[in-house]
């Protein structure tokens, strides 16, 4: 009989501990100052390094700035990006042994005073994942790192409700195989998003209880919106971030009051909208004002909103979900589409 090696099971994960973003330089005032306008909070310092901390609910988000080390590392290769992501589990060393024995590569850095070992494996196109545990210390991660600096309060975002990451087609398997064979994750079915230049294949792996979900968008030809995002970053992972709140129509009033932008779109969307689902007319001039996109389905319903791209394709995506509702918007993501492909066009007229 063949033996196996015995190692740790599958991991739980309660969610995501923080996302970290590598910039410089006039970029990254320009997305601190993004991140202010959706009612982020700038709460601390990092003690050695030239990053910040913002936080609003249970979101995360580090800005680092530094000029050596892995951020600084992937600032060069791809400007602006989500350099480390940062997962929570019930044990950070079962997880790290569990990875090492499926075949991931470890990642370390040299340590500073007032720094935490926190087990770390290489992620997609050069980014880290580190998994935080409650062990050694690292359930006051945040404490010892940073010097706190502000509250925070927030215009009503809550948690990061999904991660969507954009590959090549042909990396799909290895990736939905790291979540899955790493952590407590299933994956759904294989969907093909329909983007005007080509099709673009979508597979979701998330917990049983949605607290970490990842969508996988794997782009084959460059010229779908996903395959410029890679083409364009040399192959970066996270192409936009959704985010969580209760109030869709509040907190985005709250956050465009604070110069945010939100994506426009076509008022055939509206049309189309009405003729699928008996939504009351008051909701979908409110819907069409904030440029609010819906969806439902047997479990429950689902209001989501795009903000325009930030530099280097990044953007973000505010969501509230209804009742039990299990999907991504995935009617919608055409629409979407192009919408931002609009955009780009006009961006890449020739000025006369």
């Amino acid at each position: 009989s063949l033996d196996l090696p015995d190692f740790p099971r599958r991991s739980e994960t309660t969610g995501l501990s923080f996302i970290e973003f590598a910039s410089r330089g006039e970029e990254a005032q320009r997305l601190g100052a993004y991140l202010e306008s959706m009612g982020f909070s700038k709460i601390g310092k990092h003690k050695n390094k030239a990053a910040d901390l913002y936080q609003q609910g249970d979101i995360r988000i580090v800005l680092n700035q530094e000029i050596s080390g892995h951020a600084a590392t992937q600032w060069n290769a791809r400007g602006t990006t989500v350099c480390d992501i940062g997962i929570e589990v019930a044990s950070a060393r079962d997880t790290l042994e569990r990875a090492a024995h499926l075949g991931n590569s470890s990642f370390n850095q040299p340590l500073e005073e007032d720094e935490l070992d926190i087990p770390a494996v290489r992620g997609l196109s050069g980014s880290v994942i580190h998994f935080v545990g409650n062990e050694n210390g690292m359930d006051r991660l945040w404490e010892t790192e940073f010097s706190q600096t502000a509250d925070h309060k927030g215009f009503g975002l809550r948690k990061i409700d999904h991660l969507a990451q954009t590959m090549s087609y042909d990396d799909m398997l290895s990736w939905s195989l790291f979540y899955t064979s790493l952590f407590e994750m299933k994956k759904s079915p294989m969907v093909d998003v329909f983007d005007p230049d080509g099709l673009v294949r979508s597979q979701v792996v998330e917990t049983a209880d949605g607290s970490l979900r990842v969508t996988l968008n794997g782009a084959d030809t460059h010229r779908t919106l996903a395959g410029s995002f890679l083409a364009e970053s040399f192959g970066a992972s996270v192409q936009h971030l959704a985010i969580a709140c209760d109030d869709i129509f509040t907190t985005l009033e709250k956050m465009m009051e604070h110069g945010f932008d939100t994506l426009t779109m076509p008022s055939n969307y509206y049309d189309d909208l009405s003729a699928r689902f008996d939504l009351p007319t008051d909701l979908l001039d409110k819907m069409k004002r904030a440029n609010v996109l819906y969806d439902q389905d047997d479990g429950g319903t689902f209001f989501q909103c795009y903000s325009k791209e930030f530099t280097g394709g990044l953007f973000f995506e505010i969501v509230q979900r209804d009742g039990n509702y299990q999907g991504y918007g995935a009617p919608n993501a055409p629409f979407r589409i192009a919408a931002q492909k609009r955009i780009k066009s006009i961006k890449g007229m020739p000025k006369v």
